[in-house]
């Protein structure tokens, strides 16, 4: 048999879990479709030796599993049976029990549509991005309304002076947005200054634009090598020069099937960094990268955290030993942290209670153990804090 006959999630509460699933139809190879008849539930704490917990019939869809730990991490998966067809397994998803957190609202001053924001490092303004390409610039604290920045801006970030930020800005052609160039807004008389143009339009520029911590550069991913244009994926981090405005390619993945999803510079140790990626899959459903450490100077990378979810870094706390992760391993979209120090990793937030009704951000960290989210729900609109330990 071929594709997933259930599609697996699970959310947390005080000492338990509630599993959801759907059914979905199996199909073998010679294109013989049927639906599983039952099904049974496994779990595990390790996720290498799973047990049955439960046997399902087809027609149910939930299930609370209770006298849990909580702070631990448990995993479970489903097998679908009969059918005439071999078993199908689920992947695996993870989640840790708990009592739900909600954040905590901040500010006095409304902002009700922000896709993206930053914060700057010292905590007095922010830059955001409404659901258009314009980025606004506004007083953090206390709060103010924003004021435009740019126009057509896709990543954008703060130098840490607090006074300069960084933009891809974006061009259209064909119908179609394409990276155009890399520009420095002055937040105070909002003057531009061009740093780099992208001639090539298939340069794509635009994963994650990060500062560096000395602010002589400015970091993203891309397609872009030496000498030719690549498609998708985006393999390579690059450094851009703010004085000499020299291009560096910092990693060199051109030779291996790898795709680049995310990376954040290390706090402790600059032009270093923590990537997320794997080798390259077409399908979105079979992307399962893991995290790594990459050592620009001697040209290395170190496995961190090989557990084969599609993640994304948020953010690096302060001190640098949390990276902030938003994850879909429990099969829905929540944010966990990752602490480099114990090597262990903890669920954060509870989007669920919220059910399909919510709109938030990326996150930022206030400080060591403090994150900031935008949120829109019903009648909670603004930034929000989270606490972590």
């Amino acid at each position: 048999g071929i594709l997933n006959s259930y599609a697996i999630g699970a959310v947390r509460s005080d000492g338990a879990v509630d599993l959801n699933w759907g059914i979905y139809q199996i199909i073998d190879s010679w294109q013989k479709v049927c639906y599983p008849d039952a099904a049974d539930i496994y779990m595990s704490v390790d996720k290498l030796n799973f047990e049955k917990i439960e046997s399902i019939s087809a027609e149910e869809s939930t299930l609370t599993v209770s006298n849990l730990e909580n702070d631990k991490i448990y995993y479970f998966r489903i097998v679908s049976l009969h059918c005439d067809l071999d078993s199908i397994v689920s992947g695996a998803i993870m989640i840790q029990p708990g009592p739900n957190q909600f954040p905590t609202l901040t500010g006095d001053v409304i902002i009700s549509s922000v896709e993206k924001f930053r914060l700057s490092d010292d905590k007095q303004k922010v830059i955001y991005k409404p659901s258009s390409d314009e980025w606004y610039v506004a007083d953090y604290n206390p709060m103010s309304s924003g004021k435009k920045l740019s126009d057509k801006s896709f990543h954008a970030d703060w130098l840490p002076d607090n006074i300069h930020v960084a933009c891809i800005n974006l061009m259209r052609k064909d119908n179609a947005l394409y990276s155009h160039s890399i520009d420095l807004y002055n937040v105070e008389t909002f003057q531009t200054t061009n740093l780099h143009t992208i001639e090539n339009l298939g340069d794509y520029y635009m994963g994650g634009l990060q500062a560096s911590l000395d602010g002589n550069a400015l970091f993203f991913y891309s397609n872009k090598s030496i000498g030719q244009s690549e498609s998708t994926p985006l393999r390579n981090i690059w450094s851009l020069n703010m004085q000499s405005q020299e291009l560096t390619k910092l990693t060199d993945f051109d030779a291996i099937d790898f795709e680049m999803t995310d990376f954040i510079e290390d706090p402790n140790n600059p032009n270093n960094f923590y990537i997320i990626g794997g080798d390259y899959e077409m399908y979105w459903s079979n992307r399962k990268y893991d995290i790594y450490y990459w050592n620009t100077i001697d040209q290395t990378l170190t496995p961190i955290l090989l557990d084969a979810y599609y993640d994304k870094i948020e953010s690096i706390s302060p001190l640098g030993d949390k990276i902030l992760l938003e994850s879909s391993r429990s099969g829905r979209s929540e944010f966990w942290v990752y602490n480099l120090l114990s090597e262990q990793i903890s669920q954060v937030s509870d989007w669920h209670l919220y059910g399909s009704n919510k709109f938030r951000t990326n996150v930022e960290w206030t400080d060591n153990n403090t994150l900031l989210v935008h949120m829109s729900l019903f009648d909670q609109k603004g930034f929000a804090e989270f606490k972590v330990d």
